[in-house]
């Protein structure tokens, strides 16, 4: 801390802070040693302390069932999120296609601005985004095929490729009903400012697909945090009860950083049973 200009500074005397600890009465080693098997026992099963501590039945019985019923519903929302996700993916490899986009995008866009919609000028291969091919072994970037349509290449399908089809108009032309089936229809982004989206009924069943398997994952999210937190919960009510007729101590630690009697290094707590 060579630059710190000491004008600015403020001195903190902490030579008596320093390893100055605060104690209570502290129990013996073989009570702080059955004051944590309950703490212990259900933060790796929890309502297993409540057991051990015999709380009322019902506090074993809640965190043991919210323990069931997280893992049950994390296993079944991420298989059945697994599973759909399967199924939007078979059906974008068998409705969308990498040649339709390349060489439809053109003449898809003159349809939509010829038809009423000039402002809709985002189906283009060219535009903010790409697609991932590979070229004689390399990775390349879509847009080199402005320029040589014609190369043999091949799209690698990856996540961004599933998210980017049906998210971006860019790519809507790819959809192998576009040029026959394709619709405009409004998407309100926020109050007063609507959205030009071009869909057709292959990327809308897509879309939905895609929506359904995102809600199933959030919900597999959920049910891990709850899973988390129940943890945590019932490790801390078990030790909470273990040791509410009971002292706790604790020590504070200030240490100063050794280039500067200015700076604060850092502060630790640390607590016993």
């Amino acid at each position: 801390m060579k630059n710190l200009d000491n004008r600015f500074a403020t001195k903190i005397e902490l030579t008596n802070l320093v390893h100055n600890s605060i104690f209570t009465d502290s129990l013996d080693i073989n009570s702080k040693t059955s004051s944590l098997k309950p703490m212990v026992a259900s933060l790796v099963i929890p309502g297993f302390g409540q057991y051990l501590n015999r709380s009322p039945w019902w506090k074993t019985v809640l965190f043991a069932g919210v323990e069931v019923a997280s893992i049950a519903g994390y296993i079944s929302w991420t298989n059945k999120g697994d599973n759909i996700t399967k199924e939007y993916e078979n059906w974008a490899d068998e409705h969308w296609d990498m040649n339709n986009w390349v060489n439809g995008s053109a003449v898809l866009l003159s349809d939509i601005q010829s038809s009423g919609y000039p402002e809709v000028n985002d189906v283009r291969i060219d535009g903010s985004h790409h697609i991932t091919i590979i070229v004689n072994g390399r990775y390349e970037s879509s847009k080199i095929l402005m320029g040589n349509p014609n190369i043999e290449y091949v799209e690698l399908r990856d996540w961004d490729f599933y998210e980017g089809i049906g998210k971006y108009d860019q790519f809507v032309a790819g959809w192998d009903d576009a040029r026959l089936n394709w619709e405009i229809i409004n998407k309100n982004i926020k109050e007063g400012e609507i959205e030009l989206i071009v869909m057709t009924p292959n990327k809308q069943h897509y879309l939905e697909l895609r929506n359904d398997s995102n809600v199933l994952y959030k919900n597999a999210k959920f049910a891990a945090s709850v899973l988390l937190f129940n943890h945590i919960f019932s490790a801390l009510d078990a030790l909470w009860n273990a040791n509410k007729n009971k002292e706790l101590s604790y020590n504070l630690d200030v240490s100063i950083g050794l280039e500067s009697i200015y700076i604060i290094k850092g502060i630790s707590v640390q607590w016993s049973l």
